[in-house]
């Protein structure tokens, strides 16, 4: 399923390209279960980097569908960078300010290639992803924190510049489908304003060769092989769903203490 010359130079033109087949609407619907049962388990917690803990996440990060189209990006040495998983109740009012997935991370190559699949229907009543086509060819843009009631990132960090409405594509998927988009493309969403959840969870993938200079937690290895040495490598395995619980909240704990370090090493 590797991407033919065209769907290449479309991604190259816009950043993104969607949608593209992955799972039958029954299968995504077994791995939409799958993930709610680990938020009921959290109990209103955050879910953090989920393919490191949970096997439902780790399996859809590594579906050889979306690894052939990342590899005709990229390159064969794939690493998994971070995953999000995105649930939006119906009505709740929850978004995603305008961004770029890598301004954080200060990479040596801006190459990191994020796939969102969806678990439901992701339109535009749904609150669907939104981008703005051609933006990653300007670079790495300034963004300011506008922390506001319901944005999904935390940190409330927005790309500082008017971003036209006008200019936006709305990425409409099909539960089991998915899309690609380019480490500097300007994305976010808007509220779910539909009936149903909309669910999808977001994998990052970085070359290998591709150097970090923002701390980072473990990756996993893909596909290919690391002979960079860049990041650690993640290699634990949980047998059951308490086990993995108990994993994540000692890496959330792990992953606070690292932040707050990180901020007073900033000031």
């Amino acid at each position: 399923m590797s991407l033919t010359h065209l769907q290449r130079d479309y991604f190259h033109d816009t950043g993104y390209l969607a949608p593209l087949p992955l799972l039958s609407r029954e299968e995504a619907e077994v791995y939409r279960q799958r993930a709610d049962r680990t938020r009921q388990h959290l109990h209103g917690e955050d879910l953090v980097q989920p393919h490191l803990f949970f096997d439902w996440a780790r399996e859809l990060a590594l579906l050889p569908r979306v690894l052939d189209a990342v590899e005709s990006l990229i390159g064969a040495d794939i690493l998994v960078h971070s995953t999000s998983l995105f649930w939006k109740a119906p009505g709740d009012g929850v978004f995603v300010s305008w961004h770029q997935d890598g301004y954080y991370w200060r990479l040596s190559e801006p190459e990191v290639v994020s796939a969102w699949i969806a678990l439901s229907v992701s339109n535009r009543e749904a609150g669907c992803l939104q981008v703005i086509p051609g933006s990653q060819r300007d670079g790495v843009v300034l963004h300011t924190e506008r922390r506001a009631p319901g944005n999904m990132l935390r940190s409330g960090l927005t790309v500082d510049l008017d971003v036209d409405p006008e200019r936006a594509v709305a990425v409409e998927l099909t539960s089991g489908q998915f899309s690609l988009h380019h480490v500097d493309l300007v994305h976010g969403s808007r509220p779910n304003t539909s009936d149903q959840a909309r669910v999808g969870f977001a994998v990052r993938y970085i070359p290998a060769g591709v150097r970090q200079d923002f701390p980072h937690h473990e990756v996993i290895q893909a596909r290919g092989v690391d002979d960079a040495g860049n990041y650690a490598h993640w290699d634990a395995e949980f047998n059951d769903e308490e086990e993995a619980l108990r994993a994540h909240a000692r890496f959330k704990k792990r992953l606070r203490t690292f932040r707050l370090g990180n901020n007073k090493e900033k000031a």
